[in-house]
């Protein structure tokens, strides 16, 4: 999972979370 990232921002009515790690800002689209 997203060990190292932070939630930045909720999409499309809150079911879908955009991460970004903190250390190499990748981003991933986690669907809830």
């Amino acid at each position: 999972m997203i060990h190292c990232g932070q939630e930045m921002r909720v999409i499309d009515g809150g079911s879908v979370v955009e991460y970004v790690c903190a250390v190499c800002h990748h981003k991933v689209l986690v669907v809830r």
